[in-house]
C-alpha cells in the first residue's frame, strides 16, 4: 500500500498521563495516518471535540494507522455578520454540511470574516423570491457583529472555501510517546 502525504497537513502532539487532544485541522484527504511514536500503546478518538477513552481505537506503541475522514468542502460566496454567521454558497448548489460539523472558513479578505473551527448551528434554504435567496447558507458560531469586524460590506471571495475540521485525542497510559497526523491519499492493496 502506498501512501502519498497531503502537504501541509501534519502535525504532532505530546502524550501525557491521560488524554491529550490535537489542535484542529481542516480535512483534505479521506484518509488520516496515525502513528504512536514511542513505546506505549495509545487510544485514539477523531471528531468535533473527541475525548479519547480506554474503548476508542488502539494503535500499539511504535506503530501507524491509517483511519477514514470524510472531507467536506465548498466555495463561499457571500456572508451576513452578526452574533452567528451566515456564510452563503453559490445559488443552485446542495450544502456538505450538517448541523454539528465544525468547519473552517478561509479565502476571505478581510481575514477578519474567516473562522477556525466553529460549529454549525443550522442550513438555512430558501427558495422563494420575496426572502431574496436562492442558495443553501450555513449558520455558525462566530460572533462577526463586533467593531474589530471590518470590511463585510466591501469583503473578497475570491477562492474563499468552507471545508469541515476535525480533532484527535489520545489516551495514553503514561508520558513518553508523541502521536503524528498526516492525512494521506491511499493505493494498491494492504
Amino acid at each position: 500500500m502506498a501512501h502519498n502525504p497531503i502537504v501541509g497537513t501534519g502535525t504532532f502532539f505530546a502524550s501525557a498521563n491521560g488524554i491529550t487532544t490535537s489542535q484542529s485541522f481542516v480535512v483534505k484527504s479521506d484518509s488520516l495516518r496515525v502513528s504512536a511514536v514511542g513505546s506505549l500503546n495509545i487510544n485514539v478518538a477523531i471528531g468535533t471535540n473527541p475525548t479519547a477513552t480506554d474503548l476508542d481505537y488502539v494503535i500499539a506503541g511504535n506503530t501507524s494507522e491509517t483511519l477514514s475522514i470524510s472531507p467536506k468542502s465548498q466555495p463561499v460566496i457571500g456572508i451576513t455578520t452578526g452574533t452567528s454567521t451566515t456564510y452563503h454558497f453559490q445559488e443552485g448548489t446542495d450544502c456538505a454540511f450538517n448541523v454539528g460539523d465544525t468547519v473552517t472558513i478561509t479565502g476571505i479578505t478581510p481575514s477578519s470574516l474567516n473562522a477556525t473551527h466553529v460549529p454549525v448551528e443550522s442550513i438555512l434554504v430558501s427558495a422563494s423570491p420575496q426572502s431574496g435567496y436562492y442558495s443553501k447558507r450555513v449558520v455558525v458560531t462566530y460572533n462577526t457583529s463586533t467593531a474589530t469586524v471590518s470590511g463585510a460590506s466591501t469583503a473578497i471571495f475570491n477562492g474563499a472555501e468552507m471545508r469541515n475540521s476535525l480533532k484527535v485525542s489520545a489516551k495514553a497510559s503514561n508520558t513518553g510517546s508523541n502521536i503524528q497526523l498526516i492525512q494521506v491519499q491511499v493505493s494498491g492493496q494492504s
